[in-house]
């Protein structure tokens, strides 16, 4: 049986911010990247260590081109 690492994620506005939020997992990490092209993908920074709470991704809000994002799960 393969445990459910599944994340439960959400999202929605904040102030000029766009927030993602996922329920972290100990011992795995979370790489956030971004793209406006879905084939390139650019980490904005190093992966996050998971918690056993909630973990948030602010990403401003602007005036360039839409971003698609999406978080990595790895142990």
């Amino acid at each position: 049986m393969t445990p459910n690492i599944s994340p439960a994620p959400g999202s929605g506005l904040a102030g000029t911010n766009l927030f993602f939020n996922w329920s972290g997992i100990p011992g795995v990490s979370h790489q956030a990247c971004w793209s406006t092209n879905l084939s390139q993908w650019i980490p904005p920074g190093d992966a996050i260590p998971g918690t056993n709470g909630l973990m948030q991704l602010l990403v401003p809000v602007t005036d360039k081109p839409q971003k698609f994002v999406r978080v990595r799960a790895t142990y």
